[in-house]
């Protein structure tokens, strides 16, 4: 979803969905020349950008994978983004966010929201890099009352902050997770 609209989430089920990553040869019809396009697999259940508003409310994430960047939720681009008493259970993403991505976002907010093993453990391998429940590079995020726990990533297993991004805490409660 894009464009400057407002997306409302409730009451729904995310599970076994996934975004793949892919390379397309593209042609130019006035030069013939092709060249590969880069088709990003982010957001195995939502994506989201360009100063889209999203509301998600009572919501779980399950099983859900992304060949690249946030196993369930991306958020991109000038996006407001609240979620509250929803579930992350077992999502993954290759890189970054496990469960949840947020990229140059305008914010990311969460309430009452648990987080339970997202990213794996594989042949001894962690399959998420960065921040198996929540990753974000130049966007404030504030939470209150959530739950991070057992969840793998090879840096900040609960959350992981990059750029400019800043993390507000407000009573969270971090099991068997870094916090980065």
């Amino acid at each position: 979803v894009s464009s400057y609209t407002t997306l409302v989430i409730s009451d729904c089920v995310f599970k076994n969905n996934s975004a793949h990553y892919r390379l397309v040869d593209v042609t130019d019809k006035e030069t013939g020349e092709t060249t590969q396009q880069q088709y990003y697999g982010s957001g195995g259940a939502v994506y989201v950008t360009k100063g889209t508003s999203l509301k998600i409310d009572n919501s779980t994430f399950e099983s859900n994978t992304a060949e690249l960047s946030a196993g369930a939720v991306y958020v991109t681009t000038n996006t407001q983004t609240t979620i509250t008493n929803s579930t992350f259970n077992q999502n993954e993403a290759v890189r970054y966010g496990g469960a949840v991505y947020a990229g140059s976002a305008k914010s990311l907010s969460l309430s009452y929201c648990t987080f339970t093993q997202n990213g794996f453990i594989r042949n001894g391998e962690f399959t998420t890099e960065r921040g198996a429940g929540i990753y974000a590079t130049d966007t404030p995020v504030k939470a209150l009352q959530c739950q991070y726990v057992g969840n793998n990533a090879s840096y900040g297993a609960a959350v992981y902050v990059a750029g400019s991004a800043s993390y507000t805490d407000q009573a969270a409660n971090v099991s068997k997770a870094s916090l980065f």
